[in-house]
């Protein structure tokens, strides 16, 4: 009976672990894919600056989205990297 109950406490940490290491790499995936969307934005929004049929404040609104996300992207697969690194000690 202790065998088995130490055997599902084990499997339930290593578990728990792989599923918050997925959920970061996907939730960065999601904020990367979300800063490449802002980023083509930002182009076109520069092209129609530069073309006289709107104002900066959509491209700078754009580049501030998109450089957020990427900032939020990242730090999800670097909090994820530091997370497995920690667990293979």
């Amino acid at each position: 009976m202790r065998a088995g109950i130490s055997a599902a406490k084990t499997v339930g940490a290593s578990a728990k672990h792989a599923s918050h290491l997925l959920f970061l790499q996907v939730t960065g995936s999601f904020f990367v894919f979300f800063t490449v969307i802002g980023a083509m934005a930002a182009l076109r929004a520069y092209e129609r600056w530069q073309a006289a049929e709107i104002g900066p404040g959509r491209f700078y609104a754009a580049i501030a989205f998109s450089v957020i996300f990427a900032y939020f992207g990242v730090s999800s697969f670097w909090q994820a990297r530091k997370l497995a690194l920690e667990k293979g000690k």
